[in-house]
């Protein structure tokens, strides 16, 4: 995919991920960091399914090479790894109620990638002071 292609698709990313509806989505969605899954108000799982949908698109996207995984990570990954716990009971009872282990598994790839990517950069951070 040429430079440019890459650059388009990453302003688009962006452009999506850093308007307001979803920077609301992602505050929501962290809001319910000590809250169960079965206390969640509807609006509360509104905002996780959109967090889910909206990160597994992008998965999608670095998992076929239209994006760079490393350069999305050094951005998001912290937002995507401290969602992971909050939204991975949701995303188990879809599985499990659809029969579908498919359902939002971009995400949970990329939340996995997240993980090791920050962990990695942490080291490296460590060694430098």
């Amino acid at each position: 995919m040429s430079q440019a292609t890459t650059a388009q698709t990453f302003d688009t990313i962006i452009r999506h991920l850093q308007n307001e509806e979803m920077r609301m989505v992602r505050k929501r969605v962290f809001s319910l960091k000590n809250t169960e899954m079965q206390d969640w108000l509807h609006e509360d799982k509104m905002a996780v399914e959109r967090f889910c949908h909206t990160y597994d698109s992008v998965g999608i996207m670095i998992r076929n090479g239209l994006i760079p995984k490393n350069i999305f990570l050094d951005n998001w990954g912290d937002s995507i790894k401290r969602g992971k716990p909050i939204v991975m009971p949701l995303i188990k009872k879809y599985r499990k109620d659809r029969n579908a282990v498919e359902i939002w598994d971009d995400y949970e790839w990329l939340a996995i990638e997240a993980e090791k990517h920050l962990k990695k950069i942490r080291k490296k951070h460590n060694k430098s002071f």
